[in-house]
């Protein structure tokens, strides 16, 4: 394994590119910050902590509150937000993401979905001045299929008794326009050998059967519980349903894993009280339900298995 670190004579937008990681296993990584200023610092991790994080703090004008936590979903690849000062459309800015992404040697990814982000005109009791980003997540690919991360991370125990977390995998760039402004990679997924060449999917109409079976299972229990109120009634609503491969871990084990062919299903689950009506899933990126595409069997983004 070799690590090379390329000191840039200046950190701005224009050497924000000389930052290089050469690992065939990818089981260790530099963690490299940055800013206008040129302070950095390097730190190596293990296989399942392993990360990689860039900011290029020379692209945002000063005063902007570093607090990008709020997100919107892009309507129009090739028209900028209204309002939002940038100069550069999504597809122009995904282009440029892809462009960095194969420059470091990520080929095995694809483009998953793209948002723009930005902080709130105040955070923190400060008021800043509004900034707006583009922030492109990437998925792996295998033989052509993606890898779908449903949650930040898998733990082999509970929440009674803890136990270590292996992270999933993730890959972002993140532009002010063109701009790299944060690259951000961890969770390395370490590819081994092949244990079945041509796994047998189930039907269609199996699927449909397994699922309705398996969404009363995970969610009806809802309705007994009364730390979840007094919820009189539930309704699931799916947008659509992707076959992709999900790392599966072992029960108490975190040292290593399968991909699998699943089948995810995205939506809302609408929880009704005498009060009010709450939406119970966890946005549009995280499945509410997850079945294995093989046996049917339901699976747990959050213990992996």
């Amino acid at each position: 394994m070799k690590l090379t670190w390329s000191e840039p004579a200046k950190y701005s937008t224009q050497t924000a590119g000389s930052f290089y990681v050469q690992s065939a296993d990818r089981k260790q990584v530099f963690r490299v910050q940055t800013n206008a200023l040129g302070a950095h610092g390097k730190r190596t991790f293990d296989n399942k902590k392993a990360f990689v994080s860039f900011y290029n703090d020379a692209v945002i004008p000063e005063g902007v509150i570093h607090a990008f936590e709020q997100t919107d979903p892009i309507e129009d690849m090739d028209a900028i937000p209204v309002g939002s000062g940038l100069t550069a459309t999504p597809r122009e800015a995904q282009r440029r993401a892809e462009a960095l992404t194969e420059g470091l040697g990520f080929s095995d990814f694809a483009v998953s979905n793209i948002h723009l982000v930005h902080a709130p005109l105040e955070a923190d009791g400060r008021t800043g001045i509004p900034c707006y980003l583009y922030t492109v997540s990437f998925v792996r690919l295998v033989n052509g299929v993606p890898v779908i991360r449903p949650t930040y991370y898998s733990s082999s125990g509970d929440e009674a008794e803890p136990r270590p977390a292996w992270t999933y995998e993730r890959l972002t760039v993140t532009l002010r326009d063109t701009d790299l402004y944060a690259f951000t990679y961890g969770g390395p997924l370490v590819l081994g050998k092949t244990l079945v060449e041509s796994a047998s999917l189930m039907s269609f109409d199996a699927v449909m059967e397994r699922f309705d079976q398996m969404i009363r299972v995970k969610y009806e229990g809802m309705m007994a519980d009364p730390g979840w109120g007094d919820i009189q009634s539930m309704e699931v609503q799916v947008d659509r349903m992707e076959l992709s491969l999900e790392r599966v871990a072992q029960p108490d084990n975190i040292n290593g894993g399968l991909l699998v062919p699943v089948w995810s299903f995205y939506g809302r689950v609408l929880c009704t009280t005498p009060e009010e009506t709450f939406n119970h899933s966890m946005g549009p990126s995280t499945p509410i339900l997850t079945l294995n595409a093989v046996d049917g069997n339901l699976i747990d983004p959050f213990k992996g298995y």
